[in-house]
C-alpha cells in the first residue's frame, strides 16, 4: 500500500487487493445492529469497487473505511478502527485523507448512539432518524467544508 505516513508509522491508502481480508476483518468490527447484512454487502460492493481506504502500521491494517457515491452524495458507508488504536486518531487521519484523495466538499453517514461522539467531534452534523428499527435509535451525519 502507499500513502501517506504519519509520525505514529501509520500508512494511508487505497484499499488495494492484498488489504481486502484485512479490511473487511477491521470493518466487520463496525457491523452490529439490525442492518448489518446490508451494511455487509455495501461494504463489500465499495471495496470491490475501490472506493476502500487502510490505514496501515507495519503490514497490518488498523482501520479501514468506505466511501459509495449515489444520487445523494458520497456515502461515508462504513469506518472502523482496530479498538486498541481508537483514541489516537486514526479514523480522523483516515477521513482526512478521503477527503483529500476524492476531493469531496460533503460526506454524510448513517450511524448509531455509539458511534455519534465521534462524528461530533469531527464537526460533523447530527440529527436524529427516530427509532428505525426496534428500540434502534439511529442518526443523519453530515460534514461540508468549511467556506473557503
Amino acid at each position: 500500500m502507499c500513502g501517506s505516513s504519519g509520525e505514529s508509522g501509520l500508512r494511508l491508502g487505497p484499499a488495494v487487493d492484498g488489504d481486502m481480508d484485512a479490511a473487511a476483518r477491521v470493518l466487520g468490527l463496525a457491523l452490529s445492529g439490525h442492518d448489518s447484512a446490508d451494511r455487509l454487502r455495501r461494504a463489500a460492493k465499495a471495496l470491490a469497487g475501490g472506493a476502500g481506504f487502510v490505514a496501515q502500521v507495519g503490514e497490518d491494517v488498523v482501520g479501514a473505511a468506505c466511501v459509495t457515491s449515489n444520487a445523494k452524495g458520497y456515502e461515508l458507508a462504513l469506518i472502523a478502527v482496530e479498538e486498541h488504536w481508537r483514541g489516537r486518531g486514526v479514523g480522523r487521519q483516515l477521513l482526512t485523507h478521503i477527503v483529500d484523495v476524492l476531493g469531496v466538499d460533503e460526506l454524510y453517514a448513517e450511524t448509531d448512539r455509539d458511534s455519534v461522539g465521534f462524528y461530533r467531534a469531527m464537526g460533523w452534523t447530527i440529527s436524529s432518524l427516530g427509532e428505525k428499527y426496534p428500540g434502534v435509535e439511529r442518526f443523519d451525519c453530515r460534514w461540508r467544508a468549511p467556506a473557503a
